[in-house]
């Protein structure tokens, strides 16, 4: 079907301008999207072949370069686009993330000399690089931002806070455990207070140590100068010096030196075996007779007899400690049999009610 178009008035670039017939728009735009459709269909069934040419054309280095322009001056382009879904891809697919990890890893390892000299060569030359750089660092050591450590900067005066000098750059000073910031020192004050282990009395003993040297140093050179000439002397002088000033007292250096005596070594040969311990398990313990005689006294001495109440006699039965009583109220001992029935009304300390209104004994 021929365009509506004349083709002095069609697009150069093949798109299809809007005309005054909606139809013919509607038709032509179903025709493209059915050659889309055929077109993505037959890559997809032909991947490996249109691969297989691929390769086959990019074997030429003059085509390899080609394509490789194109696509940097596409992503050069659209940088935007192409950062954009390369960050949403790294941070929603862990398969990618890891990819992209061991990817820049691998890489990392085999080029390590050439990006350490691209790094090196960055920061002796872009005042902007380092600059982030040391930004970086600050805020993932310390947690600080630039505008903290400037503060700090300011309070300070630019000077050092142990030795007062003004030197640059001044290196934050943080205590280890716990791990707070506290100011800004030199770089070599900064070694050498980590090197006393940030010990104030090791460093008291270093101050007293430096002040008791030079003053003895002093003291033989102004008693003879000339010793400095004769090396002999100079150093029969100064292992002449007492330091006992300096030490702790004889009974505390073994203490603070942490020397202790080692322990005899253990006899290793074989003595004589050990007697080996059964532990028996415990008995229960029985119950003692008198204990069970004062119970059954006390079962026997109660005004009411069991077989008055039927759940203590239903009780007594299964027990089998219920037996004849007397007319008392009192079991008769040693005539306790096991599992036989009490008489009713037989034995009973209460009255029968004929008996307590007055009529006389019940006649069986």
């Amino acid at each position: 079907m021929s365009s509506p178009l004349p083709a002095a008035r069609r697009p150069a670039n093949r798109e299809i301008a809007m005309t005054d017939h909606p139809d013919q728009d509607a038709e032509d735009a179903a025709r493209r999207e059915r050659k889309r459709a055929t077109r993505r269909a037959w890559e997809k069934a032909n991947r490996e072949r249109i691969n297989e040419r691929k390769r086959g054309r990019l074997a030429d280095p003059e085509a390899r370069a080609k394509k490789n322009a194109q696509q940097r001056a596409w992503r050069l382009a659209h940088r935007e686009a192409v950062n954009e879904k390369k960050r949403h891809q790294y941070a929603t697919d862990p398969q990618a993330r890891a990819k992209k990890v061991e990817y820049n890893r691998a890489r990392h390892l085999a080029n390590r000399e050439q990006i350490n000299e691209a790094r090196r060569y960055r920061y002796a030359t872009d005042a902007d690089f380092r600059k982030s750089n040391r930004d970086s660092a600050l805020h993932r050591k310390y947690g600080l931002s630039p505008q903290d450590y400037d503060r700090m900067f300011k309070r300070q005066r630019g000077l050092c806070a142990m030795c007062w000098k003004r030197k640059r750059p001044l290196c934050v000073d943080h205590s280890h455990d716990p791990h707070m910031v506290r100011a800004l020192l030199c770089r070599h004050c900064n070694i050498g207070f980590g090197n006393f282990f940030e010990n104030s009395t090791f460093l008291r003993r270093a101050a007293d140590y430096g002040d008791f040297f030079k003053a003895h140093q002093k003291e033989i050179l102004r008693g003879d100068p000339a010793v400095l000439q004769e090396a002999a002397r100079l150093k029969e002088a100064l292992l002449s010096i007492d330091m006992s000033s300096l030490l702790p007292p004889p009974a505390r250096a073994g203490r603070a030196s942490g020397a202790r005596a080692k322990p005899p070594p253990r006899n290793r040969t074989a003595g004589p075996a050990l007697p080996t311990m059964i532990l028996q398990p415990a008995k229960p313990e029985r119950k003692k007779k008198h204990t069970q005689r004062r119970s059954d006294r006390r079962q026997q001495s109660r005004p009411h007899d069991a077989a008055h109440d039927p759940a203590r006699a239903a009780q007594a039965v299964r027990r089998g400690r219920n037996g004849r009583q007397a007319a008392g109220g009192r079991a008769q001992p040693g005539r306790q049999g096991r599992g036989r029935r009490p008489r009713r009304n037989q034995g009973s300390a209460r009255p029968h009610r004929r008996q307590a209104a007055g009529g006389g004994e019940r006649q069986r």
